[in-house]
């Protein structure tokens, strides 16, 4: 309770800070003045809700006391302050079947009408209270200056301004949250754990097939080839990214291409696509030249021996690392993605439907929330839909935590988490090295993501070793090392709502089965050619 007064105080300190200086521009003395401040009806109404109406009500009023210009009519205008925001509130709330938005034409006709009908609303609200007590006011001048007030202003300034704070700054519809986080500032979505069974999907499309699915493998060779241009000057990342050059150089005399083969070997009849995730090559040329040749020799290596599948890497931290990479893989990569997917891929951010399914590329640094939403809500019909990050969706248990898709959970994060949950996707991932499994089950949906991992240097060893293997664990080995990282609280946040967790260091490849039954991933440790252990995503 004490919460939601100091924030209802604070709509209100808020409204009057951009009110009160436009006071001064009457247009007809003692009740009605230039008003930018309507522009906050729709943003309270919808991001705040009725205690957002009630607090513009109130600040109208408090506005009338501070200007000296409180009447018998204030009482209306409260009315009106009241309810005509709460009019966009309940006609979108009601009337409308999906999230907010006005991102598309449709929607943001409706919002308009919202708006137009608010305005009306206050206008008749408002014009026959002043009328009545006070016959020497010209009414419709008055009407008409509410009116336009309430409706140029919420269009031409809050509507683009909820543009931006929706898509920008990750703010959430109240009707979309549960109440206690629609008092947050901005209003944003904290996962809690489902109090209900998830719905049962059927499936009846009768498409099945399989994927080859590879993690990180670091392509690369002796340092001469690629680094002799190498030329960080940070003397311990020096270090570091040469020990880099020389475990990769190791792996790929011998480990590398066995497992290679071995996942060729996995290829069945029903093989369809073969997906890498992410940190292709090592990167860190220090010539985009030299760059795009070792680019240049991983596709060809991949795409040759993998052929005649579609051989569909996203794009990992590594692969854009160093002078010049970042344009030369979205230089090269774009093509080749053409060219295995027949169809034109514009950027490393990109979708395409296989079958019945929706598989959804991300650049976990820079991804596009507004492509992200229009393409799931585009696609909701898919029977699967599948995330291809390199950096997973959810936070894994080890160093650097936040260096993933949502990172450290801001506004912005969060709402693509919610979005995620949603539509029940399927992540894919690769990054940190190890081979997880975690399944976020909220009130919104579900989030199930696998992780893993192709680097297949000298310590890991033949068997994965497990680390962790129930939810009661999430968080249990980054935060001794970490006590008072931003991640701890993430951790405790996310922990209730993990209803599967499976972390294991180990190296290997997998094989994606999709059907209507179900999502399986079989995973091969190292250059097996048996399965080491079966994962149910679905």
């Amino acid at each position: 309770m004490i919460r939601r007064i100091s924030f209802f105080f604070f709509l209100v300190f808020l409204f009057l800070m951009v009110a009160l200086p436009f006071k001064v521009m009457t247009l007809i003395p003692g009740f009605t003045d230039v008003r930018p401040v309507a522009a906050l009806g729709p943003i309270y109404a919808i991001f705040y809700g009725p205690i957002g109406c009630f607090a513009l009500a109130c600040g109208n009023v408090l506005a009338d006391i501070m200007d000296d210009a409180l009447r018998w009519s204030s009482f209306a205008g409260f009315a009106a302050n009241f309810l005509a925001p709460m009019a966009i509130w309940y006609g979108w709330k009601h009337y409308v079947k999906r999230p907010f938005s006005l991102r598309t034409i449709s929607d943001l006709l409706f919002f308009t009408v919202l708006i137009l009908f608010s305005a009306a609303l206050g206008s008749a609200i408002i014009t026959p209270a002043v009328a009545i007590a006070y016959p020497e006011v010209d009414a419709t001048l008055l009407a008409w200056s509410i009116f336009v007030n309430n409706a140029v202003f919420p269009l031409v300034l809050g509507v683009p301004a909820m543009m931006l704070m929706q898509e920008e700054f990750g703010f959430v519809p109240c009707f979309e949250l549960q109440d206690s986080d629609a008092l947050d500032f901005p209003p944003v979505f904290h996962p809690r754990p489902r109090t209900t069974a998830l719905p049962q999907n059927h499936f009846h499309t009768g498409c099945s097939y399989s994927a080859i699915l590879l993690g990180d493998t670091h392509f690369d060779t002796e340092t001469s080839v690629y680094h002799s241009d190498y030329n960080e000057p940070n003397e311990k990342l020096n270090r570091i990214q040469r020990e880099e050059f020389a475990r990769n150089a190791d792996i790929w005399r011998e480990r590398g291409p066995r497992l290679i083969a071995a996942a060729l070997q996995q290829v069945q009849p029903d093989t369809q696509l073969v997906l890498h995730m992410g940190d292709l090559i090592q990167g860190d040329c220090g010539n985009p030249e030299v760059h795009k040749k070792m680019l240049q020799d991983s596709l060809e290596l991949f795409g040759k021996r993998f052929a005649p599948l579609p051989f569909l890497p996203v794009v990992g931290n590594h692969d854009i690392r160093g002078t010049g990479a970042r344009e030369a893989y979205h230089q090269m990569m774009p093509p080749f993605l053409t060219e295995q997917l027949h169809t034109p891929i514009q950027d490393v951010n990109f979708s395409f439907r296989h079958g019945p399914d929706l598989f959804l590329f991300l650049d976990f640094k820079e991804w596009k929330l507004p492509w992200i939403e229009q393409t799931l809500r585009d696609n909701q019909d898919a029977r699967y839909k599948f995330v291809v990050t390199h950096g997973p969706i959810l936070p894994s248990d080890c160093k650097f935590s936040h260096w993933y898709l949502l990172g450290r959970m801001t506004p912005l994060q969060r709402r693509l988490f919610r979005i995620f949950l949603q539509y029940n996707v399927i992540g894919l991932s690769g990054h940190t090295h190890y081979l997880e499994l975690e399944e976020c089950t909220t009130n919104e949906g579900q989030i199930t993501q696998f992780l893993t991992s192709s680097v297949w240097s000298s310590n890991i060893p033949s068997v994965p070793e497990v680390i962790a293997d129930s939810p009661q664990q999430y968080g249990s080995r980054q935060m001794p090392v970490y006590q008072n990282d931003s991640m701890t609280p993430i951790f405790d946040e996310l922990r209730p709502t993990l209803t599967r967790y499976w972390f294991a260091q180990g190296a290997g490849f997998a094989r994606l089965e999709v059907s209507d039954d179900a999502v399986l991933v079989h995973f091969f440790s190292c250059d097996q050619n048996t399965p080491y252990k079966t994962f149910r995503l679905r």
